[in-house]
């Protein structure tokens, strides 16, 4: 269809619809106007609380002198470049993932792992590795943000799966209903709730020597409501899988695990994909519900910003700035889904 003919039928086709579009045009020209105008032209962009006083739009100031707080919270000045070189090795462990998918899920997890784990080294430290202790209560920021994403989804993906698959467990009638039972719980609760459980309650269950701090029982919360989530996403999968599929592999002789493993269960993953994604999306957003027990991430930090005493009564900025973060991680990951389902 001609651009002209498509404009004519969508935005012109009648003078109510064309007094309409052009109305809806001017509005938005002066709406991008005024915000262009609060945000860029009259904006304070210093890092002193003087900077803002005469200006009548936006004080970016505050991002400016705070913004080590929004990266890594309250880490220690003096080993912040940990925080760094940890993110280098999250990026190159990222990278080798790519690499060793080319050679099946196990290489690809093997890399991820190994990664993450070089990360956590880096930023917890240790005696043992020659780099002074930082506790997680001194975590925060953007850092703690990406830890609790990356870590839980880690975690919550393969225990998802296994859930997943007990509930289709007919042969196994016991394991399918505590399996039934777990998800269809965890899943009726509210995702503050089960935080406020772990960080409460589960530490009265650990043997006496064993600390359980508020970063693990974060995680431990996150890893639980999570799994329970995929595993109804990729159950979903598992149901779009013809049985022949199945019943196929077997009078080939193969076992059942090895006819899950190596035909239903990729068929399933890659059917859900995009919403496994979204999976993963929904909890980087929701991770912002640990500040229910004192642990301040991305957006914590834009609270703690906006109560500091140089910067009393400045709070839009900071939540802009953390809205932005946000929609660019989140836009990223929905590419690389998108990029990921054009791949198959």
């Amino acid at each position: 269809m001609p651009r002209g003919s498509w404009l004519r039928t969508n935005f012109f086709s009648s003078w109510p619809s064309g007094i309409a579009t052009l109305a809806s045009l001017l509005a938005s020209v002066l709406l991008l106007r005024a915000v262009l105008r609060w945000s860029i032209v009259d904006a304070a962009f210093g890092t002193t609380p003087q900077s803002c006083r005469a200006a009548s739009g936006a004080c970016w100031s505050i991002i400016g002198d705070l913004w080590q707080l929004f990266l890594v919270g309250i880490y220690p000045q003096s080993e912040r470049w940990r925080v760094l070189a940890a993110a280098l090795v999250l990026a190159a462990g990222t990278v080798g993932t790519a690499v060793c998918f080319t050679r099946g899920w196990a290489w690809a997890l093997v890399c991820w792992i190994a990664g993450l784990l070089a990360g956590l080294f880096l930023l917890r430290g240790g005696r043992s590795f020659g780099l002074p202790p930082v506790e997680t209560q001194n975590w925060g920021g953007l850092m703690l943000t990406v830890v609790l994403a990356a870590v839980g989804q880690t975690l919550a993906l393969p225990l998802g799966i296994l859930l997943a698959l007990a509930r289709r467990a007919r042969a196994a009638p016991v394991l399918r209903l505590l399996a039934i039972v777990y998800i269809e719980t965890v899943r009726s609760l509210p995702f503050v709730m089960i935080l406020l459980m772990a960080a409460l309650v589960l530490p009265l269950f650990m043997p006496r020597g064993w600390p359980l701090d508020r970063l693990a029982a974060a995680q431990t919360g996150i890893v639980l409501f999570a799994a329970a989530m995929i595993a109804e996403v990729v159950r979903g999968g598992l149901q779009g899988v013809p049985q022949a599929q199945e019943q196929a592999a077997l009078a080939l002789g193969l076992s059942w695990a090895q006819a899950t493993r190596l035909v239903v269960l990729p068929q399933a993953l890659r059917l859900v994909q995009p919403a496994l994604i979204g999976t993963v999306i929904a909890f980087v957003k929701g991770s912002t519900l640990v500040v229910a027990i004192g642990l301040y991430d991305l957006l914590g930090a834009a609270v703690l910003a906006s109560a500091n005493q140089r910067w009393v009564g400045i709070t839009i900025e900071p939540l802009l700035f953390v809205a932005a973060i946000f929609w660019t991680i989140c836009f990223a990951l929905s590419r690389l889904s998108a990029r990921l389902a054009r791949a198959h």
